[in-house]
């Protein structure tokens, strides 16, 4: 069967969808023939109905996040309307925490795919292909007439078996705009009020074998020619000895990949040896999510870390020679202007390389969706905000925190980004440098990182001078590299919560 499959426009960009690379090379496997669109990344310049009539597909599959739900309804009916014949299904982080409400609303999604649907996507077009019911398949929720049906999905413990992700299948895709998307696990047995990863990934954490996890770089090195990669795991460093033998592979093989983890790690799992092993495998910036500088705040949000956590962590980062980004949170339970005032102070002891704060918007499923229809206000559906916007939307208030003072707040730390202008050239002379790496550059950047920053700085000072471009090319690139780079790390602030 011809699959196409689509990742729809929305606010959340600057990465690849690496669900849909996973669900091509299942489908590749057992001979469907697959074609990705990233509308989200505007990739592919062709108007989504020229690629349908063109590719014919049989059936049309949506990755739906809650920023990208209302563009996938806009598409998904515009399909349904030239392309009749054709089935639509849907999948992604927003549908397995809001099938039901989803397909009411889009009765031309016929099928909804709740959380990793590599198996029940396989197994559900075998059926489909033949004629034979669906209604056993696992993992699905589809209405018959008005009657909702519900299927128990399955968790995949077995991570090594799945092959790796076709991105050569994403239309027109180019590797130089961004790092290569890596998750070397799954699943969160943690509890934050806040976060869904839990409903979309299962409590259950999964991993990969470390071997198994080198080799996919390996074989993207050879077949994309990446000089970068991102590990996008909500718990990489969950276990401790996989990461070092992860980051002991890197050395031993000299992959020579500079790498990040911007979607975050555990602040009390990070220790000296592995700070200092991701720096020598090529890792050069780590995210952590602080949330909130209050005590009381952050004993009650279920992270089970402490803030004495955060500083050992931050400490560790920086002393191994690593940025050091930090994400944030306005209006967890108890926040208001003091608590946010109290975050603020408790960020500049940090040492923070850049920072991002993001608007709390709760989702359903989630202890922070029970705690805002219980004590506050909503004021917009969840698929009409946005974290981090230059058109800021509040989602909803509390008495002790209205929606005037949850705006006042976000002001107050954007404010902060003038006492970080200095770093800020610093990560775009770190992200010009960004060369293949490997363990004695590394230690000698380490022993001289101060030297070695001069040096890239007059670097890029005299290609300029050379090429009697600098002030132009100076200022368009600082221009393009921060909309990139930085757009690139406030949209990975809430994966934690909304991958």
């Amino acid at each position: 069967m011809k699959i196409l499959l689509i990742d729809p426009p929305g606010w959340q960009k600057g990465g690849v969808n690496l669900g849909l690379g996973y669900l091509a090379s299942s489908l590749c496997q057992v001979k469907h023939e697959v074609k990705i669109i990233d509308l989200n990344n505007n990739f592919c310049c062709d108007p989504i109905d020229d690629i349908v009539k063109s590719f014919t597909p049989d059936i049309i599959g949506y990755s739906v996040k809650t920023a990208t739900a209302n563009s996938t309804a806009s598409i998904s009916n515009r399909i349904k309307e030239r392309f009749p014949k054709v089935l639509q299904i849907a999948g992604g982080p927003h549908i397995s925490i809001c099938y039901e409400k989803f397909l009411k609303a889009n009765r031309q999604i016929k099928f909804a795919f709740i959380g990793e649907g590599e198996h029940s996507l396989v197994n559900f077009l075998e059926l489909w292909s033949k004629g034979v019911s669906i209604q056993k398949v696992k993992g699905i929720a589809f209405y018959q007439n008005d009657n909702l049906t519900v299927n128990k999905r399955e968790i995949n413990s077995t991570l090594d078996k799945l092959p790796f992700p076709r991105l050569d299948l994403i239309e027109d895709i180019n590797f130089s705009q961004f790092p290569y998307p890596l998750v070397t696990s799954r699943g969160c047995p943690y509890d934050c009020v806040f976060c869904c990863v839990g409903i979309i990934s299962s409590k259950k954490w999964r991993y990969r074998s470390p071997q198994n996890v080198v080799s996919e770089l390996e074989e993207a090195k050879k077949r994309y020619r990446i000089k970068r990669f991102e590990i996008l795991d909500d718990n990489f460093t969950l276990n401790l000895n996989r990461a070092k033998e992860i980051c002991r592979i890197l050395i031993k093989k000299k992959i020579g990949l500079s790498w990040q983890c911007h979607n975050g790690i555990r602040a009390d799992k990070i220790d000296e040896e592995l700070a200092y092993l991701m720096k020598k495998a090529g890792c050069v910036s780590i995210a952590l999510g602080i949330e909130t500088g209050d005590e009381d705040i952050f004993r009650n949000i279920g992270k089970g870390e402490t803030l004495q956590d955060i500083k050992r962590a931050a400490k560790l980062i920086k002393n191994a020679g690593m940025e050091l980004i930090g994400y944030f949170i306005i209006g967890l339970p108890g926040d208001n202007l003091r608590t946010i005032k109290k975050t603020i102070e408790f960020q500049k002891t940090l040492a923070l390389d850049w920072f991002v704060y993001g608007i709390m918007v709760p989702y359903p499923g989630t202890k922070m969706w029970d705690y805002v229809r219980k004590e506050g206000k909503i004021l917009l559906d969840i698929t009409d905000v946005s974290h981090f916007s230059d058109e800021l939307k509040i989602p909803f208030e509390t008495p002790g925190f209205t929606a005037s003072e949850r705006k006042q707040a976000y002001e107050l730390t954007k404010n902060l980004e003038k006492f970080y202008r200095p770093k800020i050239k610093q990560l775009i002379i770190n992200y010009i440098r960004n060369e293949p790496l490997d363990s004695t550059a590394v230690e000698e950047r380490q022993k001289n990182q101060e030297k070695s920053n001069r040096f890239y700085i007059n670097a890029v000072v005299q290609a300029g001078i050379r090429s009697g471009l600098v002030v132009v090319a100076w200022s368009i690139l600082a221009f393009i590299l921060l909309a990139v780079q930085f757009r690139k790390i406030s949209n990975f602030c809430f994966r934690r919560s909304n991958k």
